[in-house]
């Protein structure tokens, strides 16, 4: 590593440089010079160090929801997760390409965590989507993963959430008669009558998001951006400890140029005192601060001021 730092920027050029046109180097031990040195050093070396947290995340997240108004966005932010509702209806093959699209472009593995009514449609999104994202994924060369996180059967028993009848379809055409049988092979196997998954989030809205958050994490690290600090943080102390070893070693020498460059700096000081003392240059000084110096009583003499007041009702 290569610094540009400028050594010159850690002696301190004279004070007061209107005053007085001279040098002076530093009065602070060699140890607190080598101290801010190597931090200064250090701290530019770093500066270009530039990192995401997000980017460094191995899995993209989207969750899906089969209506609007169900996906908490609090935890949709805590794992930085694409919220995509379907609106009712099923989830397209338009959905699932964009999921697999974007999950491609962030070079990542793609995580979609589905939300549906716990009824004989919500019970077949989940596989339905798993196939067409399957397809897709292995066309794009990516790894995908679908994760039903509820409603669950489960989760209606555990919660005792309440139910309602299926709607009873009007006709008996191929479409209406497998409506019936799907509903009656649902409620074989569930017990109960479909329920909604606005239920669990409106009753239970602390476990509802607990739920869906428990789901995420085994997939997303919350704390990588804390860890990532960390490691910066212990990899510039290294740094300095490394920089700090190789300067000790000439330690002896810096403190000898150092009081060199001292002794020098002393004698220009001194030079530049007598040159200006030979130039009058304090003299004129004076006189050019006298020209630019108002006479306060007689140039501002006259002066008003019209102060608003204030307007009110």
């Amino acid at each position: 590593l290569k610094s540009e730092t400028d050594l010159s920027d850690y002696y301190d050029v004279y004070e007061g440089m209107m005053e007085h046109a001279g040098v002076s180097i530093s009065n602070k031990s060699i140890d607190d010079f080598i101290d801010r040195y190597v931090d200064d050093l250090v701290n530019a070396i770093f500066d270009s160090v530039k990192y995401s947290a997000i980017k460094e995340q191995p899995n993209y997240i989207e969750i899906w929801a089969e209506k609007q108004g169900v996906i908490p966005e609090k935890v949709a932010r805590e794992f930085n997760a694409t919220m995509r509702p379907a609106g009712g209806g099923e989830f397209s093959i338009k959905m699932c390409s964009e999921a697999v699209s974007c999950a491609k472009r962030r070079e990542k593995n793609l995580h979609v965590f589905m939300l549906s009514d716990f009824d004989p449609k919500g019970m077949d999104m989940p596989k339905s989507v798993a196939r067409k994202i399957e397809l897709i994924a292995r066309q794009e060369g990516i790894t995908a993963f679908v994760h039903y996180v509820g409603l669950t059967k489960e989760q209606c028993i555990e919660y005792n959430l309440p139910s309602n009848p299926a709607k009873t379809p009007k006709g008996s055409g191929t479409g209406v008669k497998a409506y019936k049988t799907h509903t009656k092979i649902f409620k074989r196997y569930a017990g109960q009558d479909p329920t909604e998954i606005n239920s669990f989030k409106a009753l239970y809205p602390a476990e509802y998001n607990e739920i869906i958050r428990n789901a995420i994490s085994p997939y997303y690290d919350t704390e990588l951006k804390d860890k990532l600090d960390d490691a910066i943080s212990e990899l510039m102390t290294e740094m300095s400890d490394k920089i700090r070893e190789n300067i000790e070693k000439h330690k002896e020498e810096i403190v000898k140029k150092r009081d060199v460059i001292k002794t020098k700096f002393e004698e220009l000081n001194k030079a530049i005192d007598e040159k200006k003392e030979e130039l009058g240059l304090d003299e004129i000084i004076e006189d050019y601060k006298e020209l630019l110096e108002p006479n306060l009583v007689e140039d501002l003499e006259g002066i008003e001021i019209d102060m608003p007041e204030a307007e009110v009702s």
